[in-house]
């Protein structure tokens, strides 16, 4: 069966995909502070967390690296990265290699995908998104694609690689407010991240008879 297949209740997917369900909400959450707290305005999102880098190397303010992850520019930014990030591609890989490794893989890209974006972007240029995360999870995906093909099906892997091409194309062509240093980061340290927890797989022992 598919890793995107889906069935049952939103019951359901909570149990079967909590860390998906716990993101959604914290980021929804976060969504209705943000436009009751002043809206999308750049200054607001400095002011709620969002990443900016000549604060954080100069007053130390790595925190940011984190509230950047639950903050978006726009109801359309938040959507994308809910509905398609967590919702479709986040919760297809929890379901494939658990919980805590899911977990594990989206905060590690995060603080990639953050760690980039401090030191590659533009000091005085705000950044925020959860497509750190995000990227990373599409990371995890494209090294199960190559090295645990074991946990997919051969549609799952054409389904990846054909998200993987639509990203870096959207990232690198169409990048008009979009941070690459923050995609980049995260799509890289969710591979890598990925090779450590799920290693390769494990070729079938053959038995050998003399």
């Amino acid at each position: 069966m598919s890793i995107f297949t889906r069935n049952g209740t939103i019951e359901d997917f909570v149990k079967q995909r909590p860390v998906s369900s716990a993101l959604i909400i914290l980021n929804s959450l976060a969504l209705i502070y943000t436009m009751i707290s002043g809206g999308f305005d750049v200054y607001n999102l400095r002011d709620l967390g969002g990443i900016f880098p000549v604060w954080v190397i100069e007053r130390g303010e790595y925190y940011r690296i984190f509230t950047a992850a639950f903050l978006h520019g726009s109801i359309i930014h938040f959507l994308s990265n809910m509905i398609i990030g967590v919702s479709f591609m986040g919760a297809a890989l929890e379901k494939a290699i658990g919980s805590l490794k899911f977990f594990i893989i989206y905060f590690v890209a995060v603080i990639g995908s953050g760690i980039l974006v401090v030191f590659l972007s533009e000091p005085n240029v705000i950044t925020i998104g959860a497509s750190g995360g995000v990227f990373g999870v599409l990371g995890a995906l494209l090294y199960i694609s190559i090295n645990r093909t074991d946990l997919i099906s051969e549609q799952d892997k054409k389904t990846i690689w054909t998200f993987v091409a639509i990203q870096i194309f959207f990232t690198f062509v169409n990048n008009s407010n979009i941070s690459i240093p923050g995609h980049a980061g995260g799509l890289i340290a969710g591979f890598l991240i990925s090779l450590l927890l799920l290693g390769r797989r494990k070729e079938e022992s053959q038995d050998i008879y003399y």
